[in-house]
């Protein structure tokens, strides 16, 4: 799996981010002006924290349940997965909206979010702002973990999910630094991005899981000495 495909999607799928993260960032934003910036990376770095931390666990989990040569079958379906997506533009958030644990976590994570920022004074709750925000149900991290799981190891994981997680900062700065003035408008022509990022790296992932295949039936002796 290569680990720059999860900053791609961490950078095509943050135009799906600037409507559920950014009005956050520029409600704290707001409430903290003489540390904006510096509350701002915290945040982000909280998010950082968690998402390597979630790739770090489903690396491992893949790399025990998964052989290496099932590893290009995950990449396959993981961009099949997202070229249905893009093409259908089916709202992930709106299914995972749908299961009763999801909410359940929603409502949990919104509840410690609502209480970190009552606490305008300290700047380093931002940072616990952001590990919350990880946590948040989100279609577009949950795909990210599904190219963790195929990363090998949990730390091909993590490392999968820390650059999915830095390819989301470049449009979630933006949005901090020009605040108001990126318009509703723009934010939508920005998300009208996403479908066909999804169909354009879905079909990258799909020739990346055949390349892999390729070369597992080019060098088998190197699998059957992972097991």
């Amino acid at each position: 799996m290569v680990i720059w495909s999860a900053f791609l999607l961490g950078l095509l799928g943050s135009t799906h981010c600037l409507g559920m993260c950014a009005p956050l960032v520029l409600a704290f934003g707001k409430s903290n002006n003489q540390n904006g910036i510096f509350s701002n990376l915290l945040y982000n770095l909280g998010r950082l924290l968690t998402y390597t931390s979630m790739g770090l666990v489903v690396g491992w989990i893949g790399k025990a349940v998964l052989f290496a040569e099932w590893q290009p079958y995950v990449a396959v379906l993981m961009g099949l997965l997202m070229v249905l997506i893009g093409i259908f533009s089916i709202n992930l958030d709106t299914w995972v909206a749908k299961l009763s644990l999801m909410r359940y976590l929603f409502a949990q994570v919104q509840k410690g979010i609502g209480a970190v920022l009552k606490q305008k004074t300290q700047l380093f709750s931002f940072l616990f702002l952001g590990v919350l925000n990880g946590f948040l149900p989100c279609g577009l991290v949950y795909m990210g973990l599904m190219g963790a799981v195929a990363a090998g190891d949990s730390t091909q994981g993590a490392l999968y999910m820390l650059f999915f997680g830095l390819g989301t900062f470049p449009l979630m700065m933006t949005a901090f630094f020009l605040g108001n003035r990126l318009s509703q408008q723009w934010r939508k022509r920005l998300r009208q991005i996403y479908p066909f990022a999804f169909v354009g790296l879905g079909l990258w992932l799909m020739y990346i899981g055949y390349q892999s295949y390729l070369n597992i039936l080019a060098n088998p002796t190197s699998i059957e000495d992972c097991h």
